[in-house]
C-alpha cells in the first residue's frame, strides 16, 4: 500500500470523537475513504493549529479510470504529489493567509 501524509487544520474535522480522541476520529474518517490511518502517526504543531497523519492508501484496480498516483509518482521519479482543492474551498479556508 502506498503511504500518504495528510496535513489538516486541527480545528476542522467534523467527527464526534474530535478533539476528545483525535486518533480515533482520523482513523474513522480515513477509513471512510478507502485508506488506513497509521497508528501513532498523528502529530500537532506547537500551536495546535495544524495536524499531520500518515495513511496507507489503496491503488485502484487495473483498468480503473481513477488516477494511479503512486504509479505516476514512481514513473516520474517524483518526490511528492500534492492534490489541490478547488479555488473556492481554498479561499474559504483562508486562501493566501499565513499557514505554517
Amino acid at each position: 500500500m502506498p503511504k500518504g501524509r495528510v496535513k489538516i487544520n486541527a480545528t476542522s474535522p467534523k467527527h464526534p470523537d474530535w478533539p476528545r480522541d483525535p486518533e480515533k476520529a482520523v482513523a474513522a474518517i480515513v477509513g471512510d475513504h478507502n485508506a488506513t490511518y497509521v497508528p501513532r502517526s498523528l502529530h500537532f504543531s506547537h500551536d495546535r493549529k495544524w495536524a499531520w497523519a500518515v495513511i496507507d492508501t489503496v491503488e485502484p484496480e487495473e483498468g480503473s479510470q481513477a488516477t494511479r498516483f503512486f504509479d505516476l509518482a514512481q514513473e516520474l521519479d517524483a518526490v511528492e504529489i500534492t492534490l489541490l482543492i478547488g479555488s473556492e474551498r481554498w479561499l474559504e479556508l483562508g486562501g493566501v493567509g499565513e499557514q505554517s
